[in-house]
């Protein structure tokens, strides 16, 4: 990969990052940080609209940042597809927004069915791709920070699920901030995935 088109693509990896943490401008903008971070973007909330714009140019700008660091190593090819993925269900999270105190089995409409999916297929990819590459070893302190970061976020999943009437916005914040730890090194992993035959 050239060197400016990478620098190039890591600034939209780390613009996308950033903007995909709309939420930290809750407090600025007067909403207390009691309100569960799902439930920014619904509409009938104040700023919704903003938060809901944002999330999708986050997105957008995760899918071109992969697009930008395109590269003929296979095992790269199959990351990228991976992180387009989740940049397309970060944009769909902010078009179909659901409050996840409402996430009932028994009264979800086609918004409520959609976000649902998207949102299991977003968790997915982040674990595969993240399993992907511990496997493949691209570099051992990442690998061990992975699986670290892994366990903290299948911890906080389980924990978000169970507790969302109570203290559910505070966990919900520190597992999108795992969330970000894994996507940044899972794209660092992407960019400098060396091809199978170079692996020892």
């Amino acid at each position: 990969m050239k060197q400016s088109r990478f620098r190039w693509a890591f600034m939209l990896c780390l613009a996308a990052l950033i903007a995909n943490n709309y939420w930290l401008l809750a407090p600025e903008l007067g909403i207390p940080s009691t309100h569960l971070v799902s439930a920014l973007e619904v509409t009938g909330q104040p700023d919704a609209m903003l938060f809901r714009a944002i999330s999708v140019v986050a997105g957008l700008l995760l899918v071109g940042s992969v697009w930008l660091a395109r590269h003929d190593n296979r095992r790269q090819q199959y990351l990228r597809w991976i992180i387009a993925v989740l940049g397309v269900c970060i944009s769909i999270d902010g078009i179909f927004a659901i409050n996840c105190e409402d996430c009932q089995l028994s009264s979800l409409n086609a918004i409520g069915w959609v976000h649902g999916i998207e949102s299991s297929i977003y968790v997915l990819a982040i674990l595969l791709g993240t399993f992907l590459t511990m496997r493949w070893r691209v570099n051992r302190l990442i690998a061990k920070l992975q699986l670290g970061s892994v366990v903290v976020y299948l911890g906080l999943h389980a924990m978000v699920l169970l507790s969302l009437q109570s203290g559910g916005a505070v966990l919900q914040r520190i597992t999108l901030s795992v969330e970000t730890i894994l996507l940044l090194l899972l794209w660092i992993d992407m960019a400098h995935m060396p091809d199978k035959k170079h692996t020892h």
